[in-house]
């Protein structure tokens, strides 16, 4: 009797070439774990991924001077009524006050926030007529997107009794932050830059019979740009335009206002002052004064990275003896905070995976088959990081929690994966 013996299975691709070309398999580990590190070097670094947003809009609509009971009947119900047009909305609050209306709005889980601002920028352009016209100009929507929080706030002192605090800063501090790299915008609170005032003498006005209604409309009417259309000749289009702008400060003191008993020159009933405005409020740094600088990085910028830049700019403008004077503290740094963040998911992901072998040790009781499960993670970690590097993801406290849940799932399948070979 002659048995047949049945043909060897053909092993499948993956377990042949891992067993016949160990070489090839080890240069293509040692490639992947090189490219994971340089992915890891240079994927962005955010506190939360982008694209990252609230069910949640606020609207702002500035009304000053006004008692919160105008604001209300003539903001604040307008406002409510047309809300209720806008598709998702699940509740609206309105906070009137004599600066105007604030009005936070809450839409169910689910809704698109990109359509529904869009939803309520229409319903808010439609309802400004209706708005009183001090509060026309007045209404803005915040929506909340991580990538516009600012990367940094900085208090500056600069040196006293300067005539222009903010030319000063924007000349020796604003425009070398600008130039670092990835900055998209500095900003400045606690300082104006210069502008012409009218100060008028209420008893010279009353002996001219000039009233405070007319002197507004005159500088209102005597200071505007108007397009004219454009005039062809020669086959050429020259644009038109009324120019009445104002170029110094003596057409300004000239200016006439119409009365009934005739002209009245400003300079005769008030003062033109052309410098800075008066402090709206007051920061200093151990006795100094100072400004607020916000830093606002460029979107899909690494955040630690520009915060490292910025302070090291900082470190350079203060140091340098021709801004002798100028000092600064860090208020907030959002990189500072990313960065411990990060770190201390760091920190627990080393010390599972370390616990992870510690165990695995202790059951298995071989080095070998520890080893080999262990060394899966970091493969598999930089072979992540490669992927989220190539489809523009970021590093951050949500990415980080599912790497920290894959170690896991690395560590059980590997050992399932063992117990079958």
């Amino acid at each position: 009797m002659i048995v047949e013996k049945s043909p060897p299975k053909k092993s499948s691709l993956l377990p042949r070439i891992s067993v016949t070309r160990p070489v090839t398999v080890t240069m293509c580990l040692i490639a992947l774990l090189v490219l994971g590190a340089m992915a890891y070097s240079r994927i962005p670094v955010k506190m939360f991924p982008s694209g990252f947003s609230r069910p949640f809009l606020y609207v702002r609509i500035n009304y000053p001077n006004s008692t919160p009971r105008e604001s209300e009947q003539q903001i604040a119900v307008l406002l409510e009524e047309s809300l209720k047009m806008v598709k998702g909305v699940d509740q609206v609050r309105t906070y009137s006050g004599t600066r105007g209306v604030r009005a936070p709005i809450n839409f169910r889980e689910g809704v698109d926030m990109d359509l529904a601002y869009n939803l309520l920028s229409d319903q808010l352009e439609r309802i400004k007529p209706q708005l009183p016209e001090e509060a026309q100009d007045e209404v803005s929507i915040w929506k909340f997107n991580p990538d516009n929080f600012s990367t940094m706030w900085v208090s500056v002192a600069v040196p006293p009794g300067l005539d222009d605090p903010y030319g000063y800063l924007e000349s020796h501090v604003l425009r070398p932050l600008e130039r670092v790299d990835g900055v998209a915008n500095v900003d400045v609170y606690g300082a104006d830059p210069k502008e012409v005032s009218v100060e008028v003498d209420q008893a010279r006005l009353s002996a001219r019979g000039v009233g405070m209604a007319e002197l507004v409309q005159a500088l209102q009417s005597d200071n505007f740009a108007l397009a004219g259309g454009y005039v062809r000749e020669g086959g050429k289009k020259f644009y038109v335009r009324s120019l009445a702008r104002y170029k110094d400060l003596s057409e300004i003191r000239n200016l006439t206002i119409p009365t009934s008993g005739g002209d009245v020159p400003l300079k005769d009933i008030a003062d033109v002052v052309y410098g800075p405005p008066p402090d709206r409020r007051i920061e200093r740094i151990e006795g100094v004064n100072a400004m607020s600088v916000g830093v606002f990085a460029e979107s899909g910028a690494n955040i630690v990275g520009v915060s490292g830049r910025v302070e090291k700019a900082l470190d350079e403008i203060s140091s340098d003896p021709l801004n002798t004077g100028i000092s600064y503290q860090v208020l907030r740094d959002q990189g500072e905070e990313i960065e411990n963040q990060v770190n201390n998911l760091q920190s627990t992901a080393l010390w599972g995976g370390l616990f992870a072998a510690m165990i695995l040790f202790f059951y298995l009781r071989t080095f070998r088959m520890t080893a080999i499960i262990t060394l899966s993670i970091p493969l598999c970690l930089m072979m992540t990081m490669v992927v989220m590097y190539f489809i523009g993801w970021s590093l951050n406290v949500i990415t980080m929690m599912g790497l920290m849940v894959g170690v896991g799932l690395v560590v059980d399948n590997a050992i399932v994966i063992l117990e079958n070979i």
